[in-house]
């Protein structure tokens, strides 16, 4: 009798208002023995025309799946589904025979700005029609983003474009 064989797909989905660059490689491990060893899977790109597919095994090896968690501070917990069911981490599944379990893995993420304010204590006069400058920097002070014409006072506050959550 022939062997029956099977294997495993991970595909990365990528969701939310942040901006990730389309070339951000994702990392993953699975394991045939029950986590006593891991073998890694590097560079998953995000979408499904990006899945990676695994070696073939033998039908009904026991096989678990986990993400490398990926760098940046945008990124809220993934969620795990196999074959359309959902599943917590690490997942766990039983390769079957001549057919492809497939494992998505969805990153949710998010972003967030921020807002300056101008505010003038004392007693001197200040013209209401005053404009202050201010510049800010998201690479740390390699490069600056100037930003003119704020107004004193709290309705006066200027605030930034979206980033990622975790910009510093």
């Amino acid at each position: 009798n022939p062997t029956l064989v099977g294997d495993f797909s991970i595909e990365k989905i990528v969701s939310g208002s942040a901006v990730v660059d389309p070339d951000f490689e994702f990392s993953f491990e699975y394991s045939t023995d029950d986590g006593a060893t891991w073998v890694p899977v590097d560079g998953v790109l995000a979408g499904s025309a990006n899945a990676w597919t695994s070696p073939s095994f033998n039908a009904g090896t026991t096989v678990q799946v986990r993400e490398i968690a990926p760098a940046g501070g945008f990124w809220a917990e993934p969620t795990f589904t196999v074959d359309g069911i959902a599943v917590d981490e690490p997942v766990e599944f039983t390769i079957g025979a001549e057919s492809t379990v497939a494992v998505v893995v969805t990153n949710p993420t998010s972003t967030g700005d921020f807002s300056i304010e101008k505010v003038v204590s004392g007693s001197a006069d200040v013209d209401p029609d005053l404009e202050f400058s201010f510049e800010y920097s998201t690479d740390g002070g390699a490069t600056w983003v100037a930003v003119d014409g704020v107004l004193a006072g709290a309705d006066n506050a200027w605030t930034s474009p979206a980033f990622n959550t975790g910009t510093e």
